[in-house]
């Protein structure tokens, strides 16, 4: 009888398993990046600080946490201005589920992309400036040196 229930809960444990990782957020490669490309394909590219993260409800269909995050601007590259407060709409539910949390206090390069009244951005790209290959994309749209609109 033990040995049934416990063939039975590694059997649901496996089940789970697959459906969460069936589920699981995955980005395409980073390795084609350049810092042309995501200044030619972006809406705004600004480093900033976050400054407040509020929670709001979902819209449709959506029924992953959303929240916006405030940023104020310390770097910018394209569409946006240093000083300026930016607001970028996220999930921030677990990041299986490709939700993305921002602290407060944390400095971020982003490369939103914006609806109509406000920027957005996913996990796969909120990113993409880090580690290794995010410095080398960072150190390429300071060299090119100039804000672009």
């Amino acid at each position: 009888m033990m040995r049934g229930r416990f063939a039975t809960a590694i059997v649901m444990a496996a089940l789970l398993a697959s459906t969460v990782a069936a589920f699981a957020c995955k980005c395409a490669s980073r390795s084609d990046l350049t810092g042309d490309g995501i200044l030619a394909n972006s809406d705004a590219v600004f480093t900033g600080v976050a400054v407040k993260t509020i929670s709001v409800r979902a819209v449709g269909e959506e029924r992953a946490p959303v929240s916006v995050t405030t940023f104020r601007v310390t770097e910018a590259f394209k569409g946006t201005k240093i000083g300026q407060t930016i607001r970028i709409r996220h999930h921030s539910g677990a990041s299986s589920s490709c939700g993305v949390k921002f602290t407060r206090g944390e400095t971020r390069t982003l490369s939103p992309s914006k609806s109509e009244t406000l920027f957005h951005i996913g996990r796969c790209t909120a990113f993409i400036f880090e580690g290794e290959k995010g410095e080398g994309l960072l150190a390429q749209l300071r060299a090119l040196g100039r804000p672009r609109r």
